[in-house]
């Protein structure tokens, strides 16, 4: 839905603010899905497609998908997740500070992955925030390269663009 509502800052912020109250913002969200032209003929016509495309997939019950109220929910096949909350509680709080960047902190995790988390747009900014801070508890060069990646993103929002700044330049500047 992201790219539905690319530039449109409350869409945005409306997406945002639904994926942490869900009840609170379902209709708020609605609304602004109607304004980017999701009704439900839309929803209709995509669904005679998947029945053109995979009849078989759609007599299963493969495309009808009902994730109200779900977290951490993937839909499709060949999906990877990302559980950043739980490897930072698992791997990262306590670790000791590696002697190279690449030094892993968990098993098989190379920090710099942590760096390309931080730096994949598709990864909520408040999650891509939380790595880059855990980042920089470990190592402060490769916590500064992550907050960044965000700071040089122009898709986040503004505020959070120049707290990414200001954090990778302490960083940087000891």
């Amino acid at each position: 839905m992201k790219g539905l509502f690319a530039g449109r800052q409350r869409a945005e912020m409306v997406l945002a603010e639904h994926e942490v109250a869900p009840k609170t913002w379902k209709e708020p969200l609605l609304a602004e899905l109607t304004k980017v032209g999701v009704d439900d003929d839309l929803v209709a016509t995509a669904q005679a497609l998947m029945r053109l495309i995979d009849a078989e997939g759609s007599r299963a019950g493969k495309y009808n998908v009902d994730a109200r109220g779900s977290q951490g929910v993937q839909v499709g096949d060949g999906n990877t997740q990302h559980n950043i909350g739980t490897y930072i509680n698992n791997q990262m709080i306590g670790a000791s500070a590696p002697s190279t960047p690449d030094e892993t902190i968990g098993p098989n995790t190379p920090l710099n992955s942590l760096v390309a988390i931080a730096s994949d747009r598709m990864v909520l900014t408040r999650s891509r925030m939380k790595v880059a801070e855990q980042a920089a508890k470990v190592n402060k060069r490769q916590g500064a390269l992550a907050y960044g990646a965000i700071a040089a993103d122009p898709s986040v929002r503004t505020r959070d663009r120049a707290m990414a700044a200001r954090w990778a330049a302490k960083l940087r500047d000891g």
